[in-house]
């Protein structure tokens, strides 16, 4: 499955990441009235925004059920033409939607992962390379605070999320998280625990129940779990 919406474009054409903020109404009136004017010009382009605002309709319309409630640090990065909506142009395009990961609370976690020119949904459990590039997404009936802390195979934690001090996010269906990360080199088993709560939590608190293994958050948290295995290619 290669991806080729962004690589077809020619020299002037929208990036994918501008069609993916125009589809997700994050342009500005005067960005949006640009990048009208020349998609009314541009056969390919008007072609490549149908297909990103096809799949973000999709994506609305299949989402799975929210559940009612019950009882070495790498750097986050712009996976090159993977962003957005333009990971679910190629989830739209490639393969059919999957179950995401659940939890307690409304709260689910899911994700993507980039190697080389192939774009997959991800699954828990599945073996990933040095160097992939991982996209999260999360779904939430509850406006959140999400922190993403991982534990990778020599034990060390990193947080995956988030990149600047605010951690809230709005309620919504698999809503992709800004930027990806990239893995490194440490091999075995990589444990992602995505913890959202009603109010701000420090990171450090989180960080200290992933560490003791009791999991203990403070009310008002859900918390989810994702797993997979570094490999050598």
């Amino acid at each position: 499955m290669t991806h080729g919406m962004e690589r077809s474009r020619s020299e002037g054409c929208l990036s994918d990441l501008k069609l993916d903020r125009w589809v997700a109404g994050e342009l500005s009136e005067t960005a949006v009235a640009e990048a009208q004017t020349h998609v009314d010009g541009c056969a390919a382009c008007a072609e490549r925004k149908r297909i990103f605002s096809e799949a973000q309709q999709d994506f609305a319309e299949t989402a799975p059920a929210l559940v009612a409630p019950k009882a070495k640090r790498t750097p986050w990065l712009w996976a090159g033409p993977v962003t957005g909506l333009a990971v679910a142009a190629a989830a739209a395009l490639w393969f059919q939607p999957t179950e995401t990961v659940r939890s307690k609370g409304g709260f689910d976690l899911g994700f993507y992962v980039q190697s080389g020119d192939s774009v997959r949904q991800g699954e828990t459990g599945e073996k990933l390379l040095p160097g992939d590039q991982v996209r999260f997404e999360y779904t939430s009936e509850t406006p959140v605070h999400l922190t993403i802390l991982s534990t990778d195979g020599a034990g060390v934690i990193s947080t995956y999320y988030p990149v600047s001090d605010s951690t809230e996010l709005a309620a919504g269906v698999q809503v992709s998280l800004p930027g990806a990360i990239q893995l490194d080199a440490t091999l075995g088993v990589e444990t992602v625990v995505g913890i959202a709560c009603a109010e701000p939590v420090s990171i450090e608190v989180l960080k200290e129940q992933v560490r003791s293994g009791d999991r203990l958050f403070p009310e008002g948290c859900a918390s989810t779990e994702i797993q997979w295995t570094k490999v050598t290619p």
